[in-house]
């Protein structure tokens, strides 16, 4: 059976169909995107960037952790 329109892809790609806007925003504004989102104020896709790119910082060593007295067997 021959496909009457090119994939989705394609058409896509040539513009004949478009994608809802994508809005990106820093993760730190977690709580308004997900109010947002709730409220169906929002079309398209909405991403959250976690912070630009670059090294991450160093780990910082868990602080220590006390297990209290041991308890003895019964």
């Amino acid at each position: 059976m021959a496909r009457s329109s090119p994939p989705l892809v394609g058409r896509v790609a040539s513009g004949e169909v478009r994608t809802p806007a994508t809005q990106t925003l820093p993760l730190a504004e977690a709580a308004e995107v997900h109010r947002l989102l709730e409220s169906g104020q929002t079309t398209g896709k909405l991403v959250l960037k976690p912070r630009s790119a670059g090294p991450a910082p160093p780990l910082q060593p868990a602080p220590a952790v006390s297990a209290g007295p041991a308890l003895a067997p019964p």
